[in-house]
């Protein structure tokens, strides 16, 4: 939580400052010491979903550049924004968005959680099948 609170606090820095508008905007890099790494890591789940975040990045914190606001507790986070369209259905930005033509405004993620769990709507046009 504490991780969570600093990129947080980092986000809306960049936002002050119209870098990004919303967190999906943004790509964070966190430079984390070891113990926060291994808390982290032990974690086991998708930390750039659980932050709504674009992109994440994950490196030591001796790595750390400069430009990366440093917080007392062991962590850096460099927040930039995140390259890419947005997809229609998650609203993250993403460099593969239209990367299944069946789904041209979908990321790739999101063109396979549709196409697994609606088959149909790969097949025909979807938004011929959204107006049925």
């Amino acid at each position: 939580m504490a991780v969570r609170s600093d990129v947080l606090k980092a986000l809306e820095e960049a936002r002050d400052q119209k870098l990004i508008g919303k967190a999906a905007d943004a790509k964070v890099a966190l430079y984390l010491d070891d113990k926060h790494a291994q808390l982290l890591d032990s974690l086991a789940t998708n930390v750039e979903q659980v932050l709504m975040v674009s992109g994440l990045t994950v490196a030591a914190l001796a790595d750390a550049p400069a430009e990366a606001e440093n917080f007392d507790d062991g962590v850096a986070v460099q927040v930039a924004a995140a390259d890419g369209d947005v997809c229609d259905r998650c609203r993250m930005t993403r460099e593969d968005v239209g990367s299944d033509s069946a789904y041209p405004h979908f990321c790739a993620r999101c063109a396979k959680i549709v196409r697994d769990n609606f088959p149909e709507t790969a097949s025909a046009e979807f938004e011929d099948y959204e107006a049925k």
